[in-house]
């Protein structure tokens, strides 16, 4: 090899990573401007939802992030077990979850499938026993993406929902434009009551989390459901018919 083509080699490798890194910085930079952008916008509306807009009597604890919650399920399973992630972004949570057999979904970034969830199930012949969904909150893309997943699901497996469970109706709209965003992911749950063969129990930790487990070896049609007949105050008031499990109760769920 000689001494100019190696020059021009790490010269290469040097723009490369010098490129790389400027990418991460100016995304790093672009998220910050753009939480604080939410941010600001959150504190001028937030009179609008005190005065005009609906609040659901829901507290959510901090003291138990969503990746305790999957390491509590995970604790539940064999270590051989499969576990799906769809929607890693930065791998906030999948880089957590130490399992040999993990699959992380994402178009973008992170996880190790460069696919779209709907590609991703389209070819995917795996099993899971876990799954985690936090893709796209828009109640259409979350409706794909848990029948598809409860259709590779094992029977006694899981399915944890993220963001599911908003206080403020200010945080459900369908764009985003607030620091905190449910978007309409939570209208899953009309859904969900019609479905027999589950048990679903929400868990007022981190953002606002459901938790689905399969029952039966049944699976079910994507087809479509009107959630467009569905708001936020139909929501609260379902809220009292759902059950709610803590910590403890979670543990000792068979």
């Amino acid at each position: 090899m000689s001494v100019q083509y190696r020059k021009t080699k790490c010269t290469w490798c040097s723009f490369i990573m010098f490129t790389i890194s400027n990418i991460k910085f100016l995304d790093y930079l672009y998220r910050k401007l753009r939480s604080v952008l939410y941010l600001f916008i959150t504190i001028l509306i937030f009179p609008y939802q005190a005065f005009f807009l609906s609040k659901a009597n829901i507290k959510l604890k901090k003291d138990y992030s969503r990746v305790d919650i999957l390491k509590i399920l995970i604790d539940k399973k064999d270590s051989d077990m499969n576990y799906l992630e769809i929607g890693c972004d930065l791998n906030q949570t999948f880089s957590k979850i130490n399992l040999v057999n993990k699959y992380g979904v994402d178009p973008i970034r992170g996880g190790n499938i460069r696919k779209t969830s709907s590609e991703f199930f389209k070819d995917n012949i795996t099993s899971f026993d876990i799954v985690f969904i936090d893709g796209s909150h828009l109640v259409e893309d979350v409706h794909e993406d848990f029948i598809n997943s409860f259709n590779s699901l094992n029977v006694g497996g899981f399915i944890l929902l993220d963001d599911v469970l908003p206080k403020y109706e200010i945080n459900t709209t369908r764009r985003r434009f607030t620091s905190v965003s449910n978007q309409d992911a939570y209208k899953i749950i009309f859904f969900l009551n019609q479905i027999k063969h589950i048990e679903f129990y929400y868990l007022p930790y981190d953002h606002g989390l459901g938790l689905v487990k399969k029952i039966s070896n049944e699976n079910l049609k994507i087809f479509n459901f009107n959630y467009g007949t569905y708001n936020f105050k139909q929501f609260i008031r379902n809220l009292e018919k759902e059950k709610f499990l803590d910590i403890k109760e979670l543990k000792s769920l068979y």
